[in-house]
């Protein structure tokens, strides 16, 4: 009879343990195997091999099997697992389950082309792949699309991939990813630039020698809903320094976590950290504009001039508003160019799409950027009103209330020493504790609880050595709630939200 082999596994469920099962199969850590849990089938991925589980033996299962067609998961992939799992507070089974959704395994396994030697990445972790390690950089400014260029045609050239995450890049299909993850699992396959969303960090890389992050201040780069609730940025720079690649941050507006970073000397710096584009924008107060009654409704007529003269000229022109409703703004605006509505485009910010085709884009209420009850509001103000600026190749006209008040001075190192003076990140690491529940009533009751537990759902943890201490007990009380109120599954804890 063949010995058996005990092994403890990842599944791709929110699970607080490890299964244990046994085999006869050779199998090693990061092999994918079929198991079965509480009746129903997983492909699971082995994380341990011992001799004795740390469990009864005769309380564990047999595996049913090899999952045939589908590669092993790497060393560097699961030590990046390790870490999102560790940093936002989830289980392994949710990274599990957001980098290898059933589907794309299924894809996997179905449409696999011939095989090829499994490779271990653990060589690029030890360094057999080192460029130009070090410190990540921060390109800010229009001269950060030339670095990055360089940097990208000299990583091709020395064989090596280029990951490259875009807020605004297509979706791969599972069909896509499962190509893209035999061309980087191979270290003898011609050097690329793999371009996508959040989902490409998750590749089994082997020879990964540029990480670049473009507009990483991007909120699009936050995984909301569901775990693993990570910064696609964040998890970028982790990947980099897995892998012993540069990575490179581009910005037009970099976040203060960044600039934070740069001026505590863990981030170089490559151009000026200032707001781009602002400085060719016109801008109007409309404060000023009432008292001398040069307002028509919820225009000036300063931007109606710059909307007429754009509309003379056969221009598209795009107004946008800090709101989801543009419907009385475009009432205005049609009643007042009535003869130029199919050139009049309307929508909030955020949602238009690329800026190079009009003739004059407006923004409408622009101090409601800055009035948000939320510490970062004028972060985020700025960063929406300096993404759209470096986007426009045509005028741009800013209207709203104080703005020159607003505008003046907000920089950097000024909204640094105000976060420094309350405690706020990124001098301190917020987690946010959320319900999740479709039932208000339930909602609002747990809600209530939670506050009477932690004294607000906004914590702010030092950040030091205590980190992750404080949040394995934030952990520990949530569970403990769950339990009492027999309410699993609707609390969790968002780690540096947006």
């Amino acid at each position: 009879m063949d010995k058996y082999q005990y092994i403890q596994t990842i599944l791709p469920l929110k699970l607080e343990w490890e299964p244990w099962y046994y085999t006869t199969a050779n199998v090693s850590v990061g092999s994918r195997v079929n198991v079965k849990l509480a009746g129903r089938q997983y492909v699971a991925v082995v994380s341990r091999i011992a001799s004795v589980p740390d469990i009864d033996p005769s309380q564990v299962h047999p595996i049913e099997g090899l999952a045939e067609g589908l590669e092993p998961i790497t060393e560097a992939q699961l030590r990046l697992w390790h870490f999102i799992s560790q940093y936002y507070m989830c289980t392994l089974g949710e990274v599990y389950k957001a980098a290898y959704p059933a589907g794309k395994q299924q894809v996997e396994a179905r449409k696999r082309k011939s095989p090829a030697a499994a490779t271990d990445s653990g060589a690029a972790v030890n360094g057999e792949f080192q460029f130009e390690s070090g410190k990540p950089l921060l390109a800010v400014g229009h001269q950060r699309h030339a670095v990055i260029r360089q940097l990208v045609s000299r990583t091709l050239r020395q064989g090596k991939d280029v990951l490259m995450l875009r807020p605004d890049a297509p979706l791969h299909s599972y069909a896509q990813l499962r190509n893209l993850s035999q061309e980087v699992r191979r270290p003898d396959s011609p050097a690329q630039v793999i371009e996508g969303r959040r989902q490409i960090l998750f590749l089994p890389y082997c020879k990964l020698g540029l990480v670049v992050v473009e507009q990483e201040q991007d909120p699009a780069y936050k995984q909301e809903s569901p775990a693993p609730r990570f910064n696609a940025r964040d998890v970028a720079v982790m990947l980099g320094s897995i892998h012993g690649a540069q990575v490179v941050l581009g910005s037009s507006c970099p976040s203060l976590e960044s600039v934070y970073n740069v001026r505590s000397g863990k981030f170089r710096l490559s151009g000026e950290i200032a707001p781009q584009g602002l400085d060719a924008a016109t801008i109007i107060d409309t404060t000023a504009e009432k008292r001398k009654r040069g307002m028509n409704g919820g225009y000036s007529l300063k931007l109606i001039d710059a909307m007429a003269n754009a509309l003379a000229h056969k221009e598209h022109v795009l107004v946008l508003l800090p709101w989801a409703d543009t419907s009385d703004a475009e009432i205005e605006a049609r009643a007042l160019f009535p003869e130029a509505r199919t050139r009049l485009r309307f929508c909030p910010i955020g949602k238009a799409d690329k800026l190079s085709k009009y003739g004059l884009v407006a923004i409408l209420n622009a101090d409601y950027l800055f009035t948000r009850q939320d510490f970062r509001s004028d972060e985020k103000a700025l960063q929406a009103l300096s993404a759209i600026a470096s986007e426009c190749t045509c005028p741009l006209v800013i209207q709203g209330a104080d703005l020159p008040a607003r505008l003046q001075g907000l920089d950097a190192d000024r909204l640094l020493e105000e976060r420094r003076r309350f405690g706020y990140p990124p001098f301190t690491r917020l987690v946010e504790i959320k319900v999740n529940d479709t039932n208000e009533a339930r909602k609002a009751k747990l809600t209530s609880v939670l506050c009477r537990e932690f004294g607000s759902l906004q914590l702010f943890l030092p950040k030091d050595g205590s980190l992750a201490a404080a949040k394995a007990d934030i952990a520990r009380r949530i569970a403990a709630v769950e339990k009492e109120y027999k309410y699993s599954g609707h609390i969790f804890a968002d780690v540096d939200p947006l």
